[in-house]
């Protein structure tokens, strides 16, 4: 390990992400809270949360995928990996193919700015 090396802040994250503003339904069961996504991945997204939430907690979540059909979500499994403040990070758990499917082509339609910060 290079002298610089140790004072680079290097991304460890496996997928990129997209800065995304969208609605996102977090909990367990049927016991869900409303809140806003900061950013998305194939594998994972960030969102606020009121407070924070231990590391390895499973959380059910629904994603708001049509702002104008609130029927729309893709309704995933996930553990928590990081909170920063009021910014809770998560890992999407045994993805089923169809949603990884919805969920790369709703990011794709994210808007160019956020697939241009990606690169």
């Amino acid at each position: 390990m290079g002298f610089l090396s140790r004072f680079v802040k290097r991304d460890r994250r496996e997928y990129p992400r997209l800065p995304a503003r969208f609605d996102v339904m977090y909990g367990r069961g049927e016991e869900l809270t409303l809140t806003t996504s900061v950013d998305i991945s194939e594998g994972g997204l960030s969102f606020l949360s009121r407070s924070p939430i231990p590391e390895g907690t499973e959380l059910d979540m629904r994603l708001m995928i049509a702002p104008d059909n609130q029927e729309d979500m893709i309704e995933l499994t996930s553990k928590v990996v990081r909170n920063e403040g009021k910014r809770t990070a998560v890992a999407f758990e045994d993805v089923r193919r169809s949603d990884l499917q919805r969920l790369l082509d709703f990011m794709a339609r994210l808007p160019a700015d956020a697939r241009a910060a990606e690169a």
